[in-house]
């Protein structure tokens, strides 16, 4: 998966505009007991997504499906913080910024 094909899937996730967290806690998952998926969710397989994910760091989770996230290429932390730092309603400015900075095309 590439920059471009890891956007897409992130801009189709942000339309609903929930975040992936359990009412009463702080803390986002990468994927929420409800279902909800983090920017950084919704680029894990269905058949690679492990429970113990949620208890990791980013980079690991990067270094364990490397042969499908291209860690090198992909910015998962720039786009993990504007899901977990930035308002909802402010994803699409926030991606639409990231876009025009990687040179990528906004998803129609």
């Amino acid at each position: 998966m590439n920059l471009q094909e890891a956007f897409n899937l992130i801009w189709e996730r942000a339309k609903d505009k929930t975040k992936a967290t359990v009412p009463g806690q702080a803390r986002c998952y990468y994927r929420s007991p409800n279902g909800n998926r983090c920017f950084i969710g919704a680029l894990i397989p269905d058949d690679r997504y492990k429970a113990d994910f949620e208890n990791i760091p980013l980079w690991e989770i990067k270094s364990r499906l490397k042969d499908i996230l291209e860690p090198e290429e992909i910015k998962l932390g720039e786009l993990q913080s504007i899901h977990d730092s930035c308002d909802v309603d402010a994803w699409k400015h926030y991606l639409c910024e990231f876009a025009r900075m990687n040179e990528l095309t906004i998803p129609v």
